[in-house]
This record gives C-alpha cells, sequence and structure tokens, in this order.
C-alpha cells in the first residue's frame, strides 16, 4: 500500500469515527495518522537528501571520469607521436644501412669486375705467349 493511499484510509476512518462519535477511538486513529504522516514526510525529506548526495557523487565522479578521459587521450596521442618518431628514426636508420649496403656491394662488385677482367687478360695474355 502507497503513502497516500494509507494516509487517505487514515484520514477517512478518523472521518468515520468522528460521524460515529467514537471520540476514544477517533484520538487513536488521528495520533496514528499523524504519526504516519511525520514518518512519511521524514521518508520523504531524507530520499531528498539522500537523491541530492548521489547527485552530487555522481557528478564528481563524472567530472573524474571526464579528467580520466583527457589524460587518457594525452597519453594515447604521446605514445603515437612517440611511436611514430621511433618508426621514422628506424626507417631512417634502414635507408641509411640499405645505402652504405648498396655503395658497398657496387663497390665489391666494381673491384670483382676489374679482378675478373685483369684475370681474363692475363689468361689472354699468357695462352697468346704459349700459343707462340
Amino acid at each position: 500500500m502507497e503513502s497516500d493511499e494509507m494516509m487517505e484510509l487514515l484520514v477517512d476512518a478518523e472521518r468515520l469515527l468522528g460521524v460515529l462519535r467514537v471520540d476514544q477511538y477517533q484520538h487513536l486513529v488521528r495520533n496514528l495518522r499523524v504519526k504516519v504522516e511525520k514518518a512519511t514526510n521524514e521518508l520523504i525529506r531524507e530520499k531528498s537528501q539522500w537523491q541530492d548526495r548521489l547527485e552530487k557523487k555522481l557528478a564528481c565522479i563524472a567530472a573524474e571520469e571526464a579528467k580520466l578521459n583527457d589524460m587518457k587521450r594525452a597519453v594515447m596521442v604521446e605514445n603515437e607521436t612517440s611511436m611514430k618518431e621511433s618508426q621514422d628514426v628506424a626507417g631512417s636508420e634502414i635507408r641509411d644501412a640499405l645505402d652504405k649496403a648498396e655503395v658497398t656491394f657496387k663497390t665489391e662488385i666494381e673491384l670483382d669486375v676489374k679482378h675478373r677482367w685483369t684475370l681474363i687478360q692475363r689468361a689472354y695474355l699468357s695462352k697468346t705467349e704459349t700459343d707462340v
């Protein structure tokens, strides 16, 4: 039973007892109605206070969540920036290493070609000398 229904029932009972002129019970029902009304009003007041406290606490939590989300976004951006910088540095180092390797390979190939050519020339000269 809701408090409004209970209060309505007690008011009706109090009136009925007044009509019936049963003062002793009318007085008891009136005291009961007053106590129920007082307890109900106190409950409503406390419920309102608890609701206010809850809303304030939830607002504080929401503000903290917003701060944490901002911090999280900042950390994510910082991490992405650091990763990009690291990738750029690593890419540059790899390109430098490849460039150096390319120069080394070209030099070795050129030297190898010259060496082979020299060997071919020597072989040809020695063959022509033996043929003569």
